[in-house]
């Protein structure tokens, strides 16, 4: 009997310890809003000291010079090498780039020499800009997306991406791509992971005069210093 008796107290003792756990387990954390999972990709990639991005776009209007894709990394100096292809007078012109301390050097299938260049007369943007310091650059474009909102997920391959959709003011994409109407609106789409891990952006608008371009971004932080060593002169 005592032995029935001492396991049932134990039993009774175990079960109300049990209950109470459940009782003051933790409420589930609410969801992120749409402006907090921007806003926080956005403060990661401000306080990165390196970055790597592909910028890129499936067409160009035709009577437009205009970059076509620019991939590659950079420090926040700001300072960026890698490779960008612009289209010219209608021909694709590829070149290697190196872009520090206000300065730009491109290497064509002209020249084996890196040489200096103008991106402004090329109707380019400024390479080391894009990669920028704390929140300008590129980077900018999270932190100053408005309207936000999330408009439901969908598959690629493997992942389920959840886009929110949101507008950038034409100034900050005129300071980006000079071509961009610094008067227009651009709309953007942010795509994200479930665990709210960036994954990719698209930003459509007026980047050449009388025509609506797309460009996607993908960004992310490298896991080594981007060292961008400026060319020796020729």
């Amino acid at each position: 009997m005592r032995r029935s008796l001492s396991l049932l107290f134990v039993f009774s003792l175990v079960a109300g310890l049990t209950l109470g756990a459940c009782s003051e387990a933790k409420p589930k954390e609410k969801a992120r809003t749409a402006e907090q999972i921007i806003q926080d990709i956005g403060d990661e990639f401000a306080t990165a000291n390196d970055l790597e991005f592909d910028l890129n776009t499936e067409k160009l209007p035709g009577d437009v010079n205009g970059i076509k894709n620019a991939v590659g990394a950079g420090n926040r100096s700001p300072a960026f090498i890698g490779t960008v292809d612009l289209i010219t007078g209608g021909v694709a012109v590829g070149a290697e780039i190196i872009a520090a301390d206000g300065q730009g050097w491109a290497k064509t299938g002209l020249s084996p020499d890196m040489l200096l260049i103008d991106p402004a007369a090329l109707d380019a943007p400024e390479p080391a800009l894009l990669v920028g310091t704390g929140d300008n650059g590129l980077v900018a474009i999270f932190s100053s997306a408005t309207g936000l909102s999330a408009k439901g997920k969908s598959r690629e391959g493997n992942l389920v991406l959840e886009t929110i959709t949101g507008t950038v003011p034409g100034e900050l994409m005129a300071g980006l791509l000079p071509t961009a109407s610094a008067k227009s609106s651009f709309s953007v789409e942010f795509r994200v992971t479930e665990k709210g891990a960036f994954h990719d952006l698209y930003m459509t608008g007026e980047f050449y005069q009388g025509h609506k371009t797309t460009y996607r971004l993908k960004m992310s932080i490298p896991t080594e210093p981007v060292v961008v060593i400026q060319p020796t002169e020729q």
